[in-house]
């Protein structure tokens, strides 16, 4: 099991874990379990290349009301290229900076 960061002011809102070099497709069945258990969650996982730059895996629980793609569409500093669904989206960072990761995402619940 991953080690999940627990993030934001409301516990079990925003999941985080980052790792250097891990194939995202191998955390794909932890994260979709994840929002699964937990349906009003946020669930991220980050994987940095010794480039600074990453891949990433980005997850919903079917309780929030948050479009993930258009999140990362207004967050340029992730430098987020990749694609899914609104509750969904992996692909590549150009930033693979895990304090900016959180900072952008801290920004979804403390709204």
């Amino acid at each position: 099991e991953i080690p999940w960061e627990d993030l934001g002011r409301m516990p079990g809102m925003l999941y985080f874990f980052a790792i250097e070099n891990f194939p995202p497709e191998l955390a794909s069945s932890v994260v979709k379990r994840k929002v699964e258990k937990d349906s009003g969650g946020i669930v991220c996982f980050l994987s940095q290349e010794e480039s600074g730059e990453g891949m990433f895996l980005l997850a919903a629980g079917k309780d929030v009301g948050v479009d993930l793609r258009a999140f990362l569409g207004a967050r340029k500093e992730l430098q987020a290229r990749g694609g899914g669904a609104s509750n969904w989206v992996q692909g590549k960072t150009g930033n693979g900076s895990s304090s900016e990761w959180k900072r952008a995402l801290l920004s979804i619940v403390d709204k």
